[in-house]
């Protein structure tokens, strides 16, 4: 058997932009066509995950030109998500707070006893999330956060391996990955950090999980210790200047 090639030669990169225009202009439209009229909602929106981190895009505005299809590890993928199922966040709310338990340090039992969960606006008990969130819509919010000042220290300090046992991550950082590779895209998932009331009066930045619903925002987690070596980069290149 003989292979010939053109003799202009194969443009490897024109074809893998063909497909890749293939798949956002013909293959996208074509599946979500078929599944609206199966019933899916006209109003919907889309998640794509990329290189590991997600974002809210539109079908519309999606350019083949700014993304990559992905390895067979970590393939590009899109999901389009409707509706609010606060069930599903309440169940996801309550396998984090059970995460949490398990890895959160307890030789005084202030860290692991401090646990709160709030929406909107309230305190609600961790035993009656699935109760308080049957009124929620899509765009509240659920949060859960340990309450001791020292949060943001301690989540910083599991980053860094100062603590026996510590997860690559921090704990909050830890349980919201947890949480995302449990629920995927049926569940928005994040840890960030937030402005709290401390002791004193102080405000002070503390990790917090944020639930909402399907496609309510990326689950994105902010990294411990990323603010702090972007200060010192910052430092470092004001030394250097």
């Amino acid at each position: 058997m003989r292979l010939e090639l053109p003799r202009d030669g194969l443009n490897a990169e024109a074809q893998y932009n063909e497909i890749k225009a293939a798949i956002l202009r013909q293959d996208l439209p074509n599946i979500l066509g078929q599944e609206q009229k199966r019933g899916f909602p006209k109003e919907y929106t889309l998640l794509m995950k990329q290189r590991g981190s997600e974002a809210r895009r539109k079908l519309s505005t999606l350019s083949p030109a700014f993304f990559k299809i992905g390895t067979e590890l970590s393939p590009t993928t899109f999901t389009f998500v409707s509706g609010a199922n606060w069930a599903q966040v309440a169940e996801a709310a309550e396998y984090a707070i059970g995460v949490f338990k398990r890895h959160a340090p307890f030789r005084t039992g202030r860290y692991i006893n401090s646990l709160l969960v709030q929406g909107q606006g309230r305190g609600i008990s961790q035993r009656g999330i699935k109760t308080a969130t049957q009124k929620f819509t899509e765009k509240d919010r659920l949060y859960i956060r340990p309450a001791v000042i020292y949060s943001a220290s301690l989540e910083a300090g599991h980053f860094t391996g100062y603590y026996k046992n510590a997860k690559r991550g921090g704990i909050l950082y830890h349980v919201a990955k947890e949480v995302n590779a449990k629920y995927g895209a049926k569940v928005a998932c994040r840890m960030v950090y937030t402005v709290m009331e401390g002791d004193k009066g102080e405000i002070r930045a503390a990790p917090v999980l944020e639930f909402g619903v399907a496609g309510a925002f990326a689950s994105n987690s902010t990294r411990p210790g990323k603010n702090r070596r972007r200060r010192a980069r910052k430092a470092a290149a004001g030394r250097r200047g």
